[in-house]
């Protein structure tokens, strides 16, 4: 698995997501002009295309993480990020007929209920094995009473 997502990371380098882009808006262009889908559904359809690059894109950049740096960038943009990525594509879902709203409503709570979850026991995982300092105040020493 290594090996495909290092070959991936190779050929997915920004000027090709740019050319890959550019490529997409043409064909939506030209699907739009000959009549073969309306603006509104190419439209979608772009979206979902750039949530994909972009999710590649993503994993590509935290597959080399350590643990305490995935955890720490879980809790301060994964978890928005994620949650993010599925609101985008519950609403191109449910414009192009795929999702209805109320499924779509309880996927993401779903969602929002796993990702808390899962924060939780990053947290607990991430925290460190240090003792905890306790300072006990001495009323009998304090003499300012």
């Amino acid at each position: 698995m290594r090996t495909l997502l290092d070959k991936i990371d190779a050929w997915l380098t920004a000027a090709r997501r740019q050319k890959i882009y550019a490529a997409n808006t043409a064909v939506a262009t030209v699907l739009v002009t000959v009549g073969v889908t309306t603006d509104a559904t190419v439209g979608q359809w772009l979206i979902l295309a750039a949530l994909v690059i972009q999710g590649v894109s993503g994993v590509l950049q935290i597959r080399n993480l350590t643990g305490s740096e995935f955890g720490a960038w879980f809790g301060q943009v994964g978890r928005a990020t994620i949650y993010g990525a599925a609101v985008t594509f519950s609403g191109v879902g449910v414009a192009l007929g795929w999702f209805s709203d109320v499924g779509t409503a309880h996927a993401l709570s779903i969602t929002s209920v796993a990702l808390t979850a899962f924060g939780a026991v990053m947290g607990v995982v991430q925290m460190g094995h240090e003792e905890a300092v306790v300072t006990y105040y001495d009323m009998e020493a304090d003499t300012d009473h």
